[in-house]
Order: C-alpha cells, then structure tokens, then sequence
C-alpha cells in the first residue's frame, strides 16, 4: 500500500498546483510544482530552525550523532551535489533505463519513513562539512536554489525524462526524479528535526 502510494503521488506530481512564486518564474512548466514544493519545504524547515535556540541547534544525542546544523549542512550539500550532476549530465540527453526507475521508487517509498539510512561511501561529499552558523548555511542553500532555477530554466530540462544523476543505489535519476528525491530526502529528515528536539528537550 506505501509503494502505490508513494508511485501515485511520484507519477502526479508534475500535475500538482502550487501557489505563484516568483522564484520559480520561467521553470520548465512539468517541473514548477515540484520547484515550488522545494521552496515551500525550505522556507518551512528553516522557519522551524530560526525559533530553535543556538544549544538546541548544536545538540548531537550521541558523539557520532549529527547536530540540526550538521543536517541541514547535509540536505544542502545533497542539493549541490545534484546539481552538479545534473548540469554535467543532461546535455548528453541519455535514457533512464526502466530498473532504474524501479529502485529510485522503492528508495522514495523507504525514506518515507523515520528509518536511519546511511550515506553510501561514494557520496561523501555530502556529508556535514566544518561546522557553519544558521545564517551561513541558509545562504549556501539560497545559492544552490538559484543554481537549480537556472538550470530547470535552461533547454537541457525541455526533456524532462532524460538522466540527470546518478544515484549509488538506484542508478540513473531524471531531472523530475531528482527534484521528487530532494523533496522526500528533506522530508525524511524531518524526522530527524524532530527528534533532535525532543533529544535536546530531554537532555535539559
């Protein structure tokens, strides 16, 4: 029952209406409502972010546990890393094989879930990096949505079904996929937010 779920709202997704943002002005049309959910997610997580204080936002709940900073460097340097895979990519135009449609859809339906899944080797890069402040991090981010806008804005997105990046577990990923998994990624972590803060509550 989660997989359809989950392969419904993955196939309507282009279909969704969203409300008017001018950030998202001239995005290929398939691709806006899934753009405007990325931006109506970011603005939320860093609204929750902003009223949480400098203790809680350092708190980790164990030595190897990533703080809410830490997660939020990571969802951002996710974004970065696909993007530049996306900008590398799609000018050649290849097809997504249709088992790698496959598993991308059953690694949307898992990360559903407030299961801790654990950054492949091959993507270290996105890995929290030096510890940054609130405001740096949300400024990092605004860059990477502004690199993300001009590329969905560009001719290489006209096929929005050709391969974008390439996934360590799931193989080729195409530019709506992409967007479909940096809006469940974020919301999977959302979880974590949360716990975080209860952690931190506890921990008083």
């Amino acid at each position: 029952m989660a997989a359809d779920n989950c392969q419904k709202e993955f196939k309507e997704s282009e279909m969704q209406n969203g409300p008017t943002a001018a950030s998202a002005s001239c995005v290929n049309a398939k691709l806006e409502p899934l753009f405007l959910k990325l931006e109506r997610q970011r603005a939320h997580t860093l609204s929750v972010l902003s009223d949480w204080p400098l203790e809680r936002l350092r708190f980790r709940p164990a030595e190897n546990a990533w703080s809410a900073l830490e997660v939020l460097d990571h969802l951002v340097r996710t974004e970065r890393a696909m993007c530049d895979a996306a900008e590398k990519n799609l000018p050649w135009q290849k097809e997504v094989p249709l088992f790698d449609r496959a598993k991308l859809l059953a690694l949307l339906c898992m990360f559903r879930f407030p299961v801790k899944v654990k950054v492949p080797t091959a993507v270290a890069t996105i890995l929290p990096g030096n510890l940054l402040s609130l405001s740096e991090i949300t400024e990092h981010w605004e860059r990477e949505r502004q690199r993300w806008q001009k590329l969905l804005r560009s001719p290489v997105c006209t096929r929005t079904e050709v391969a974008a990046v390439q996934h360590p577990v799931t193989g080729w990923i195409d530019v709506r996929g992409a967007l479909f998994f940096l809006s469940v990624h974020l919301k999977h972590h959302a979880f974590q937010f949360k716990r975080l803060a209860e952690e931190a509550m506890d921990s008083r």
